[in-house]
């Protein structure tokens, strides 16, 4: 493996060509078969058109995602709500809220934060993309198989959502298309109708689970840790809560949820979002891809078969591109008025090329809308009399931040 550095001179973010992802690598069938993230040529391509045609298709970016992401920041306030004025952490909450988004656009209802089922579903996910056994898997070839844990937790997922698979299939109307699932089986029968079946289709029913666990795994960890690295910086830098509030209070006000229509009227919150995924990117080393055949890069030569890394950390670190990079500091993505929104060429959180993130559309809209619930209802701070929590993070297959608690104090 050759990793290479972010070289300031670099004239250009992505010059290298690079090809599929090594997961042929990994011998586990477990982590590829029906997989979208972990396929590679004319099979990934059409599960990338189809998932991104489904996301598109059930609301991604619309009002009606709008509305289900403002419906679920509601049980979340209420949940922060009955906490406040007392030390909690976070993360359970927030992980609760994220997942029912995925929950909601995957199966077409979400569950109650009480739901056992629900309770062990997330744990499973979580567990196994925060096991080193899948980091290892994920990044290094010479790890071909997982501890016995981690592969207990993706079995369990498998059989909680094959289950519902099941039970969408026996009520399935392909004239009222309700969520993923069902989209997934129309695709299969189409496919089953022109012939395409066996190693030849990209979707069969036996595998639909994979594409499933794929979007909870690429839309929970993620998004759940952007809030609670949100939730942590604004505790600490008290004046720029402030400002994000103040603005919260001009354009929204305290009478409505905020909405997508709010972000234009929105520069400084949005440059917070914007500054939260520079300084603590979730996903630092991005996505791995392999080299078709020997390039040169910079001076380097690459040799086919390489895995290659967008190195998000590095790039987000760099003093070429950034003033005093480790501050933070989101007024660095403002105009010289404060009034509009810059985005530097550096800035590529959802990564770049051919395989960047397919729901960088409604990460956004989730992160601007339950981070303007939160801030419009609640004051954020550290318990009083004991030390800051830690800004550094957890490595993994994303970048978490440690365990901390926060007091919410309601406006």
């Amino acid at each position: 493996m050759l990793s290479l550095p972010w070289r300031p001179s670099a004239p250009r973010l992505n010059i290298v060509t690079v090809g599929p992802q090594p997961w042929d690598e990994a011998s586990d069938v477990i982590l590829t078969e029906g997989s979208i993230v972990m396929s590679n040529g004319d099979i990934w391509k059409e599960r990338r058109r189809f998932g991104l045609s489904a996301l598109r298709t059930l609301g991604m970016g619309k009002r009606s995602v709008e509305h289900k992401i403002n419906e679920e920041a509601r049980y979340l306030l209420d949940s922060f709500d009955g906490r406040r004025d007392k030390p909690f952490d976070p993360e359970h909450d927030i992980l609760n809220a994220v997942s029912n988004i995925i929950c909601t656009i995957s199966f077409g209802y979400r569950f109650e934060y009480s739901d056992p089922k629900f309770a062990y579903l997330i744990k499973s996910v979580k567990t196994t993309v925060a096991s080193s056994s899948f980091a290892k898997i994920r990044f290094f070839s010479i790890f071909r198989k997982m501890d016995t844990e981690t592969r207990d937790r993706i079995e369990s997922v498998k059989a909680f959502i094959q289950e519902v698979v099941k039970e969408h299939q026996e009520s399935f109307d392909p004239n009222d298309i309700r969520d993923i699932i069902d989209m997934y089986t129309e695709e299969i029968e189409q496919l089953g109708k022109a012939g395409i079946v066996g190693e030849d289709a990209a979707f069969c029913r036996t595998t639909m689970w994979r594409g499933i666990y794929d979007l909870f795994v690429a839309g929970t960890d993620t998004t759940t840790n952007t809030l609670l690295w949100l939730l942590l910086y604004i505790a600490a830098h008290q004046d720029v809560q402030e400002k994000v509030q103040k603005e919260i209070s001009e354009v929204v006000g305290c009478d409505r949820q905020p909405t997508s229509e709010d972000r234009v009227n929105m520069p400084y919150t949005n440059a917070v979002l914007m500054e939260i995924l520079r300084i603590r990117p979730v996903t630092p080393y991005g996505v791995p891809h392999k080299t078709h055949y020997e390039t040169e890069f910079l001076g380097y030569t690459i040799p086919a078969n390489t895995m290659i890394f967008v190195n998000h950390w590095t790039i987000f670190h760099d003093v070429k591109y950034w003033k005093d990079p480790e501050k933070f500091d989101p007024t660095r993505f403002l105009s010289s008025d404060s009034k509009t929104v810059k985005k530097p060429e550096a800035f590529i959180p959802f990564s770049l090329g051919r395989r960047v993130c397919m729901g960088e559309t409604l990460a956004k809209m989730e992160l601007f809308l339950f981070f303007v619930n939160l801030l419009q209802r609640f004051t954020f701070s550290f318990p009083a009399g004991k030390p800051q929590p830690s800004m550094e993070g957890i490595a993994g297959v994303t970048l978490s931040p440690m365990p901390f608690e926060c007091v919410a104090t309601k406006r």
